[in-house]
């Protein structure tokens, strides 16, 4: 897939889509199960207690998607989560994102968010996602640099364009 994004004459950012690669909405994945990574959360905390709570939930959210979650989620075996930021809510109420990669590609609009309650159970998580993504290939149907001329040719009045990405668009 590729995407451009350009500054147009009055610093705007704009975008065009040369190629989208779209997840099949008709196939249903049965148990699907991600893999959350053990990277270090991005959210910066104040105090050690926060802290602690912060790798409390990471923790309990990280065992409930290993687990496979939830079928809301819409996992598929090829699917990878990294989580990527913690932090808190009300009454003690922690909240965990994930981004979704699929086949090592990454997927716009495929984030998971996990709620943890004050005590360290998961209340739920929620993706955008309609459906599993299903694609068994993820080769580009064209290379980056016509991607990049699709796209540019889509706008008007572009200053530069910057280098296309293969992404599946969730």
């Amino acid at each position: 897939v590729g995407i451009g994004y350009a500054r147009g004459p009055k610093g705007l950012l704009m975008s065009a889509v040369g190629l989208i690669v779209i997840a099949p909405t008709l196939a249903i994945a049965g148990s699907a199960v991600a893999r959350a990574d053990s990277q270090p959360d991005t959210a910066t905390t104040t105090t050690s207690s926060e802290a602690l709570a912060d790798a409390r939930a990471a923790s309990a959210a990280d065992a409930w998607v290993q687990g496979g979650g939830d079928p809301s989620l819409q996992l598929d075996a090829g699917d990878t989560l990294t989580r990527s930021k913690t932090w808190s809510g009300t009454r003690g109420t922690r909240y965990v994102q994930y981004t979704r990669s699929h086949l090592s590609l990454p997927v716009v609009g495929g984030d998971v968010m996990v709620a943890i309650d004050g005590s360290g159970t998961v209340t739920g998580g929620v993706t955008s996602q309609d459906a599993p993504i299903t694609l068994d290939d993820v080769a580009p149907a064209v290379t980056a640099d016509r991607a990049g001329e699709i796209a540019g040719a889509q706008q008007r009045h572009l200053d530069s364009i910057s280098t296309p990405e293969l992404v599946i668009d969730a």
